[in-house]
């Protein structure tokens, strides 16, 4: 017969009946099963809390953006907060509910026991949305319990590199490559620097040729020197 053991802080609420869920390995229970019920287990505290019955299992998932699944449905955010009280006895809301479970799961297809994590890193270019794309040196982390992409760019041709982290709803497509590869599209997409024109000196003269133009006006503007000749033939 399955004997589950609970952390001290919820013993109250399972001897009590309060707390009559519990998300656990699959494989630890089946419907019809008589369970023992456990504090402390393997330590010198620890105490017996009864018995239960198991009156039915269902497969529970969870990735690390905190979607959750029950059975083969997607829970809502209303459905997470029902089932954090029922989990918790109220003791928790939906957000801390899901904050210490994303830890024990990572992709929605694998069981709450499965905790092992696939590390995403490679060279690569990282298309944005905002048609913006970078390439480097690429890992997956964990901040604050969000997911992020960390992209370190490298040194290009004295141009110094740069480190920035991404969030998975910033991301339009990532493309896996080699380091050679990811090298070169860090040159063809870096800022180029703005061109640089080297104007010359202005001629030793100018002043007397703007002088010369300010006091002796062409005659293509200023007609009266046509009048002058037209006053002439009279």
């Amino acid at each position: 017969m399955p004997a589950l053991n609970f952390q001290l802080r919820w013993a109250a609420d399972v001897e009590s009946g309060r707390k009559y869920t519990t998300i656990r390995k699959p494989g630890r229970a089946k419907p019809g099963d008589i369970l023992y019920l456990f504090t402390g287990q393997r330590t010198k505290n620890c105490r017996r809390l009864g018995e239960g019955f198991c009156l039915a299992v269902t497969p529970f998932y969870i990735n690390s953006s905190g979607d959750c699944w029950l059975g083969d449905g997607i829970l809502f955010q209303e459905d997470i907060q029902t089932l954090a009280r029922l989990d918790t006895a109220g003791q928790m809301n939906a957000a801390e509910f899901i904050h210490i479970h994303t830890t024990r799961l990572i992709r929605k297809d694998q069981p709450m026991t499965t905790e092992t994590k696939t590390t995403l890193e490679t060279w690569a270019i990282v298309e944005l949305f905002g048609h913006t794309t970078v390439a480097g040196y690429i890992t997956e982390q964990s901040i604050g319990g969000g997911a992020f992409i960390r992209v370190d760019v490298p040194d290009i041709d004295g141009q110094p590199g740069f480190t920035k982290f991404y969030g998975d709803k910033a991301i339009y497509a990532i493309t896996p490559t080699t380091e050679e590869v990811a090298r070169i599209a860090v040159e063809r997409l870096r800022v180029r620097p703005v061109t640089h024109f080297v104007v010359p000196a202005p001629s030793a003269n100018r002043q007397l040729v703007d002088s010369y133009a300010e006091s002796e006006p062409d005659k293509d503007d200023d007609e009266s020197w046509k009048r002058a000749i037209d006053d002439d033939d009279f």
